[in-house]
Parts: C-alpha cells; structure tokens; sequence
C-alpha cells in the first residue's frame, strides 16, 4: 500500500486489534489496496455472514458482481440449502441504486429501507448484512459529495433497523478528502485485515 499518498496513512498503517465486525447496526469502511486484496477478503466475509443465517445483499459493478459469484461457489461458500433459501442476493448497482437521473442516494436509502423491513417480517432470515462494491459510486456520485450523504444516510438506517453493512471502497481510486469523509461516515474502518473503530468518526442526526 501507498500509503504515503493519504492523509490518514498513520491510521491505516497500524497494528490494530481485531473486533467483531457483523454485529447489529455495524457499518464498516473497507479500504483495499486493489481488486487481489478485496478479493481475498470479501468471499470470506459472505461465507461467515451466510453462516450467521443472514440474508446477504452483494451490490456492485457487473462484473466485479460476477468474479465474486465465481469465487464464492468456487471456495463452495454456498451452500445447496443456502442456495434455496435464497439467502444470497447479487445485484448491479444500477439496479439498486440508480434511476434514470443517475444515482440519487435519498431514493437508494428508500428502496433499502424497503428491504430491511421486508426482512424483518421474514423468519427465514436472522437478518441483513450488505456487501457494497462503491468503485462505481465514487464515479457516478460527482466526486464523493453523494456518495457521503448516501453513506450518513445508510449509517442511520443500519442502527434503526439493527442490520449491518460492509462498504468495500479502493484506495487507489479515492482523493485524501473523499477518504477523511469516508472514515467520518463509519464508525468502523477495515485496513490491512483489521477492523478497528474510526478515530475520524462523527456523528450524524
């Protein structure tokens, strides 16, 4: 990791602890060093959530959507009964997040909401647990500024409804402004496999 090139390298370059990460109402910034290392960790994180008996929301880009399906049935992550629950949702983002104006966060937050109360209602599941490839989101968001309202938003609705989230952000691709706002936005932050909480986390009403 270049870490030299953020300003909140010192953070992210040290040796924290691990705490539990899916708990109720846990909203974590997952900051990787490129496609090898979200890789390598985010099959891991669906297969414990699927363990857990959560329904499992995976939103991306298309084909990064498909790699992750590829390697979750490949590392057997799914399994048959799993599978018929339907306890695993993969979706584009734009069929989550988009309208025909583009990404409008406040609508996104509507339509997840729908979801988690949906979920409630349902015995099959002991919850929610989202896993969201956001490289799409830092493009189609004009620089960061919807993608943090999006985030603030998301923080609120996780707490509410006691469901968690798991924000998978490239650290090559984030500007030190765009990435002090991420950090400000979660609670937890998930750097070099440890997740810690946020020293930079602020409180939204």
């Amino acid at each position: 990791m270049r870490s030299s090139q953020y300003p909140c390298a010192a953070f992210i370059a040290e040796d924290h602890p691990t705490v539990p990460p899916s708990g109720p109402g846990a909203h974590i910034c997952a900051l990787m060093d490129g496609k090898g290392e979200a890789d390598a960790l985010l099959a891991p994180a669906v297969r414990d959530y699927l363990a857990q008996q959560m329904l499992v929301v995976a939103i991306g880009g298309e084909a990064s959507m498909e790699a992750m399906c590829t390697r979750l049935y490949g590392m057997r992550a799914v399994t048959a009964e799993q599978k018929a629950k339907g306890q695993l949702l993969v979706r584009r983002w734009t069929d989550v997040y988009a309208t025909q104006a583009g990404f409008e966060p406040r609508k996104a937050l509507d339509r997840l909401e729908a979801l988690f109360s949906r979920c409630a209602e349902d015995a099959r599941y002991a919850g929610v647990r989202l896993v969201g490839q956001m490289d799409w989101v830092v493009s189609a968001s004009g620089g960061g500024h919807d993608v943090l309202v999006f985030e603030r938003g998301m923080g609120r609705l996780l707490k509410a409804y006691g469901q968690a989230a798991l924000c998978v952000y490239d650290l090559q691709r984030l500007s030190g402004q765009l990435l002090l706002g991420l950090l400000s936005t979660h609670p937890l932050a998930l750097a070099r496999g440890k997740v810690v909480a946020s020293p930079f986390y602020r409180e939204h009403c």
